[in-house]
């Protein structure tokens, strides 16, 4: 009976020390983060209690640990942890952190502790979303009005666009309000983690212009962009236009164009003749000036451009066009025409100028140097009395004047011809108008009467004019 009751007791005490033997430190994974974005993370992890009650946490850092301790970056929860029991079968846990850095690289594990010990996942590695990765790629296909730029961009997990901006001023560093956006829709780089290449062709680009441009990405985490390039569109041949002549007379005039140098170094002339050449060309009738020409820079806007010609004929058209070149080659012009035309003008008035013993009824006459319409176009003012109106006759080169009252003897009567209602009334203009008023003045006799002119009774003339 001894012996059986040692053998119980002895089986009793070997299954007490089996079962305490078998607990043990916890088996701690760790598992990879969701609900990754650019400022927070969900970190997995499970541990297996190995029969003990145990906590669970995790620790995180920017810097890499090398192997899970729980001494590095920081702990989270920072006290206590998740409760996992005290079975023998492995209980996940998570822990939501926020805060965190756009576009930066986290690492963290798992850790576990019970009774008999603390325990380690290994250490695992991510990223939090961050708007693209964006690099600004050289321009290609550059002419004189175009090119093509180019970019590349990662959208680091999340839905990404593309889009450039560009200017003839160099901002200095990129940002997205310079200059001139390309058109949408913006290039569509996807979600994924892995450079994507995009590019614009911009239409409309100045000739031998210096534009700056740069890349940028868009996604919900925010706008990034690449390094500012330049490129130089190319230059192209003067575009040209001939504007009208002015200041015309009879002999001379000033010719008018301009010319856009499109990015090249430019210079501008005229040609004119008395025939039609039909088109602008280089070698028609005269040049003006006879050599070189105006200088109009290397830009990329319109430079207006005159030269003064004399010599012409007055009534003879004469045709004329504006010419530019560069070192891409020559511009013209249309071919524009102008008769040259003498101003109106007085030839003679009757009475003349500083005429003395004019009759008191006498009419007035004043003769052009060619056919004039007339209106509203003289003033006559005498000294005692006054102004007179008059019925005006004939034209279209010598009008009459019949004063409505008779002049008095010894007043000084002035006429005044206003040249700017004076037009001429050929087809070549301008000009229109007489250059200057024309002024001219008489005297009245002592009862002298165009009837004694005309009887040849001039016993009763008499005057006290100077």
């Amino acid at each position: 009976m001894k012996i059986r009751s040692f053998t119980a007791q002895f089986i009793l005490l070997a299954t007490l020390v089996s079962t305490s033997v078998t607990a043990a430190t916890p088996t701690v994974t760790t598992s990879s983060p969701t609900d990754v974005t650019g400022g927070s993370a969900r970190l997995r992890g499970s541990a297996n209690p190995n029969g003990a009650a145990t906590t669970a946490w995790f620790r995180y850092d920017t810097t890499d640990p090398g192997t899970c301790n729980d001494s590095f970056g920081t702990r989270t929860p920072v006290h206590g942890g998740a409760g996992l029991g005290s079975g023998t079968s492995g209980v996940q846990y998570t822990r939501f952190i926020n805060e965190l850095t756009t576009g930066t690289p986290y690492y963290y594990c798992a850790i576990a502790e019970n009774v008999d010990g603390i325990a380690f996942g290994s250490v695992v590695t991510f990223t939090t979303h961050d708007a693209p990765t964006v690099a600004t790629d050289p321009a290609t296909d550059v002419t004189s009005s175009s090119a093509t730029f180019n970019g590349t961009a990662t959208p680091n997990g999340f839905a990404s666009y593309g889009f450039f901006r560009f200017s003839t001023t160099n901002p200095g560093a990129c940002d997205d309000s310079f200059g001139t956006r390309s058109n949408v829709p913006d290039a569509n780089l996807g979600s994924g983690s892995s450079p994507i290449a995009f590019s614009y062709s911009g239409d409309g680009l100045l000739p031998g212009t210096t534009y700056y441009v740069c890349a940028l990405g868009r996604n919900i985490y925010g706008t990034t962009w690449g390094s500012v390039q330049s490129f130089t569109t190319g230059a192209e041949i003067p575009s040209t236009a001939t504007f009208s002549a002015d200041q015309l007379t009879g002999t001379t005039a000033e010719l008018n164009g301009w010319a856009n140098p499109n990015g090249a170094a430019t210079t501008g002339w005229f040609r004119y003749d008395t025939v039609d050449p039909g088109t602008c060309n280089d070698s028609f009738g005269t040049r003006a000036p006879a050599s070189g020409g105006n200088p109009l820079g290397s830009g990329a806007d319109p430079v207006v451009f005159s030269e003064s010609i004399s010599g012409l004929t007055t009534g003879t058209p004469t045709y004329f066009c504006a010419i530019a070149e560069n070192a891409e080659g020559f511009g013209f012009g249309s071919i524009l025409s102008f008769t040259p035309d003498d101003a109106p003008a007085v030839s003679s008035t009757s009475p003349a100028d500083g005429a003395i013993d004019v009759a008191m009824d006498a009419d007035i006459t004043i003769t052009f140097t060619e056919e004039v319409t007339v209106q509203n176009w003289y003033t006559i003012l005498c000294d005692t009395t006054g102004y007179h109106l008059a019925a005006e006759s004939g034209g279209p080169i010598t009008y009459t004047l019949n004063p409505d009252t008779d002049f008095v003897p010894d007043e000084l009567c002035t006429v005044t011809i206003y040249s700017f209602n004076v037009a001429d009334d050929d087809d070549f203009d301008p000009p229109d108008t007489m250059a200057d008023n024309y002024v001219f003045s008489f005297t009245p006799g002592v009862n002298i009467f165009s009837d004694d002119f005309e009887s040849g009774d001039t016993s009763a003339w008499t005057s006290t004019a100077p």
